[in-house]
């Protein structure tokens, strides 16, 4: 029995202090996924905006796809917003240091449907995008060379390859 009395008093103990702990902790921990703003630009979780976005214009990871070219590595991220809409970004390191894809205008802010890596090119990519949502929204095929990432090349094509 006094066995058992020991027990339970080293576990309320142990609880105790794990709970104080906690309580004290510097910085508390919140979950979630990172938001980007429409410029590409990061915002990290804290505890002011973990119930809701830090700006109005919120975006989430939808895809990232590596880019190898002139023996570096880029990221093509595409953020999604809360409407479906598409963003474009370009890092060459990590997701802290993205840029807004330019001279893509055609492909921004647009529903993207599919995006596919053409197996010949590794920096050239087929985008389906569509008008809007639903099945009766017409659909238009791109596709964007990352040769030169600062300057990307948008070529519309009639049907995808």
């Amino acid at each position: 029995m006094a066995s058992l009395r020991n027990f339970f008093t080293v576990c309320f103990t142990a609880s105790s202090l794990l709970a104080g702990s906690i309580a004290f902790l510097p910085k508390p921990a919140s979950a979630g996924e990172a938001l980007f703003d429409k410029n590409c630009r990061y915002y990290p979780r804290t505890t002011e905006n973990f119930k809701g976005p830090p700006v109005n214009d919120a975006t989430y990871i939808f895809k990232t796809l590596e880019v190898i070219t002139n023996r570096k590595k880029y990221f093509l991220t595409v953020l999604r917003a809360n409407n479906g809409a598409a963003v474009f970004c370009i890092s060459q390191s990590n997701f802290m240091q993205m840029k807004y894809l330019n001279h893509a205008q055609q492909i921004q802010d647009k529903y993207i449907y599919q995006i596919v890596k053409e197996p010949d090119h590794n920096a050239t990519f087929l985008l389906t995008l569509r008008q809007g949502n639903g099945r009766t929204a017409r659909t238009k095929f791109y596709k964007l060379n990352l040769n030169n990432p600062e300057r990307p090349v948008l070529v519309q094509v009639n049907h995808r390859a």
